[in-house]
């Protein structure tokens, strides 16, 4: 910040890269949701991104991957020590700097009890507390809502499945 003729002055420079890394543990509706998000933010370079602490779970999200065809290329990153927050954070820092702005994108499942949501959303907590402080990260949340009568703007699930609209990437 400088002062010219005693106001304040903030100087913002763009950044002339903006990478969007979608973190995926599995392909569900909440994923898509946010892969969906993260295209629709026009990033130059949009990732998903699994830290594979399971190689039985990383081969069949892999090829469920490859079947969906997902637009969006699938980095997976070998997490040995099982610490997928510290495995994330070292990919998502090496790819920040001065010229280049990194929006992680993170699906939040929201599930309609309290056990639920205690046992299921701590390394997204994690997630969140280790990228939070460091500059050129943006966090961003996709919130979806598991177990809901229905999408919003969609059909309820009691109508047929033939009936109902596939959400996938492209819609």
């Amino acid at each position: 910040m400088t002062e010219i003729d005693g106001a304040a002055r903030v100087h913002l420079s763009p950044r002339l890269r903006h990478d969007v890394i979608v973190p995926v543990d599995r392909l569900d509706r909440a994923t898509l949701r946010a892969i969906r998000y993260a295209i629709s933010l026009g990033g130059t370079d949009i990732r998903a991104v699994h830290v594979a602490a399971d190689q039985d779970h990383q081969t069949t999200l892999i090829a469920r991957w490859m079947e969906l065809g997902v637009p969006v290329p699938l980095d997976v990153i070998e997490c040995w020590d099982r610490d997928v927050a510290r495995a994330l954070e070292r990919y998502v820092v090496e790819r920040a700097g001065r010229t280049r702005e990194v929006t992680v994108v993170m699906a939040r499942r929201d599930h309609p009890t309290l056990r639920q949501r205690l046992l299921h959303d701590r390394t997204s907590r994690r997630i969140a507390r280790a990228l939070g402080g460091y500059p050129h990260v943006d966090l961003s949340v996709v919130p979806f809502e598991v177990g809901a009568q229905h999408a919003p703007g969609g059909p309820p699930r009691d109508e047929p499945a033939a009936e109902r609209t596939p959400v996938g990437v492209g819609g």
